[in-house]
């Protein structure tokens, strides 16, 4: 009995170092980033001594200068059957049938690069097998480069905050774009965990990285955000137009690190700043809005109006309603902005959109009427009435055009709007942490805990690994 006790207290002591050194972080984490996706041709250069690996078969290409595969500049297509490797003068190299892993080579300066941009660490280029629009199915390429966290956040902190920028801004910048990608492993499934645009964060490999964020990264190293000991959700955006906001008013959920707040320092008025204060005017046409929601299936007939129906305490619009002859569509939340984003297959035709939920609306119809307290009162000509000798009647489309005399210039006012303008403030969606409102915090003395410790209300700094 006492040799069987033995035995399992010296196994315990055998597993639990184990278990700790898992919980303390001390390795750093790896990610999995989309650089390239649906293509059906990727270019890749591969520098000297670096190997193109075939994960499903183990066979290799070694890259030396000289022999066939002439610096290791390669053209990969997909096949049904696997990949095929051609020189970029079209010699025909090998076709692989698994996953090409293209793998760094440490003792060497040079890095790989995949349509034109240099990557650290691995790169692993696979077949996809996607249904086009009419059913059919494509085969096309996926690149996919492993790296680790540290250096992946040395091409995403100069992509998304300017690297000339103060340090403690970049710190904060490093430090929330950590936690962010922590807490979003995974976001794209097993395939990879982020993409590089800004549907993630921006990410642009070695060829984005400055010593000015690079040191950023480093002084920062392990740091991230938490709440209740779990990773925070550190969202960010550009400007918040002097107002963060609360999560609930852009998406559904609440966080209660995330408040809606006014914040004195996202005032970006002056030089590089300036464009992220105020945007606008930003102009659509009736016919413009019914394309737009048509595109996402939405029929509300002939466009009769778009009216804010609600905003909430920091300004931001939160129910945007579009009239029509057959039936009327709410916008909630976020989608008042994001309705107006559009792709057209008609490169003539332009696409703007809104920069933020923070805006005003006029359009053609409203009108200025002179009331006894002599104070001008915005109104519609869309079911106004007006005195006649008769008595009071409603306007009507097929009788009624109205000249006006306002601001001292003629003008034929439509009975129903024909265009619609757009100003607002702000860039993004306002929830956490505002790079102006940072940038400006920094500039007047703040250090990167403090600027975060605002826009993360109640969060802690904790060390995730080293």
């Amino acid at each position: 009995m006492y040799k069987k006790i033995l035995v399992l207290v010296l196994i315990l002591f055998l597993i639990v170092p184990v278990f700790v050194q898992s919980k303390t972080n001390n390795d750093v984490p790896q990610v999995k980033v989309g650089v390239v996706e649906d293509s059906k041709e990727i270019k890749v250069e591969v520098p000297s001594n670096y190997m193109m690996v075939n994960e499903y078969s183990g066979n290799s290409i070694k890259c030396r200068d000289g022999d066939l595969v002439k610096d290791g500049e390669f053209i990969l297509q997909p096949l049904s059957i696997g990949i095929k490797i051609t020189h970029l003068d079209g010699t025909l190299i090998d076709v692989f049938t698994g996953p090409i892993r293209i793998t760094e080579d440490y003792e060497t300066d040079s890095k790989a690069r995949v349509d034109g941009i240099r990557y650290r660490g691995d790169i692993v280029i696979s077949t996809q097998y996607k249904e086009d629009e009419n059913g059919d199915s494509q085969d096309t390429l996926l690149a996919v480069n492993h790296i680790d966290i540290q250096s992946y956040l040395r091409g995403v902190v100069p992509k998304e905050m300017p690297a000339f920028w103060h340090v403690e801004a970049l710190k904060a910048q490093a430090v929330t774009a950590r936690t962010y990608t922590l807490k979003s492993m995974g976001k794209h499934g097993q395939e990879y965990d982020l993409c590089s645009t800004q549907h993630c964060q921006v990410y642009g490999g070695y060829d984005a990285e400055q010593s000015s964020t690079d040191h950023a990264v480093e002084a920062t190293s392990g740091k991230v955000l938490t709440y209740n000991n779990s990773l925070a959700h550190t969202f960010y955006h550009a400007a918040n137009g002097g107002h963060t906001e609360a999560p609930e008013n852009v998406w559904t959920n609440a966080l209660p690190y995330l408040k809606s707040t006014p914040d004195p320092y996202d005032n970006p008025y002056e030089g590089y700043l300036k464009p992220r204060a105020d945007w606008g005017p930003v102009s659509f046409t009736a016919d413009n809005i019914i394309s737009r929601l048509k595109y996402r299936d939405i029929d509300v007939g002939e466009l009769v109006d778009v009216v804010i129906r609600e905003r909430v305490s920091s300004g931001r619009v939160i129910d945007l309603e579009f009239v029509g002859t057959g039936d009327s569509y709410n916008a909630l939340r976020e989608k008042a902005r994001t309705i107006f984003s559009y792709n057209c297959e008609k490169e003539e035709e332009s696409y703007p959109s809104l920069n933020s939920q923070m805006f005003d609306l006029k359009t053609d119809s409203q009108v200025w009427v002179q009331t006894s307290s002599e104070k001008s009162e915005v109104s519609r000509l869309e079911n106004a009435f007006v005195a006649t000798a008769s008595g009071s009647e409603q306007l009507d489309i097929s009788k009624i055009s109205l000249k006006s005399g306002y601001e001292g210039k003629d003008r034929i006012i439509p009975f129903r709007p024909t265009s619609f303008v757009f100003n607002g403030q702000g860039w993004g969606h306002g929830i956490g942490m505002s790079q102006s409102g940072a940038y400006n915090r920094a500039k007047d003395g703040q250090t990167y805990d403090e600027i975060m410790s605002f826009y993360y209300s109640g969060t802690e700094l904790k060390q995730w690994y080293k």
